[in-house]
């Protein structure tokens, strides 16, 4: 059962559009959940069928790729993505200057990213680069350098690390620092990671 938005569905799959709260409740053994970044190329395209197909139940789509439960995470998560949006190549969805926003904080995350520093890095003005930020990726810069945290202590926690040094390694103060933005954002605690199976690699953009 998927309550988006106030609406309440039945769907064995189904798309959820970034922004669009959202809650589910299921009582299968097994389930998948794929976050995947709308400001990626593919992940446009996936943004796209979201919005078309937002609450609609997508189980015949993917009823003959016929699933193995055997088969690696990460494997899945890319048939399921090319149903999606089919095998053609991927177009850049992002300017210049954020692509180099994007670079600043790669290297910059896990200690004190500024977006002075960014918008250095990308050549324009702060208050340039906030809005450009903003509409390109879909949410605020330092709202972004959040999610960025925690996908690093995603794939901290799946390496092996336990949460107190997922939560340092990945630029947070401490693990309650990372259980806060954690049950902000997905509305469970970090530690429901440990009972998961997690393919946290960046798919093909």
């Amino acid at each position: 059962m998927l309550d988006l938005a106030g609406d309440v569905v039945s769907a064995r799959s189904a798309l959820v559009p970034s922004g669009v709260r959202h809650s589910f409740d299921c009582d299968a053994e097994r389930m998948a959940l794929a976050l995947i970044e709308p400001h990626r190329a593919r992940g446009a395209g996936v943004e796209e069928q979201a919005k078309k197909l937002a609450g609609q139940d997508l189980s015949d789509l993917f009823e003959d790729l016929h699933l193995d439960e055997t088969e690696p995470v990460d494997v899945t998560g890319q048939r399921l993505l090319a149903r999606l949006v089919g095998q053609g190549p991927p177009t850049s969805v992002l300017s210049e200057p954020v692509l180099a926003a994007l670079g600043y904080l790669d290297g910059a995350v896990v200690g004190r990213p500024r977006l002075e520093e960014a918008a250095k890095a990308a050549c324009l003005s702060a208050s340039r680069l906030t809005h450009l930020f903003s509409s390109e990726v879909g949410m605020p810069f330092r709202r972004y350098v959040l999610w960025v945290r925690l996908r690093l202590a995603v794939q901290a926690v799946s390496a092996g690390a336990n949460l107190t040094e997922a939560a340092i390694g990945a630029g947070f103060s401490d693990s309650a620092h990372l259980s806060r933005v954690f049950r902000q954002s997905f509305g469970l605690p970090p530690s429901a990671l440990l009972r998961m199976s997690v393919a946290s690699e960046h798919w093909p953009s």
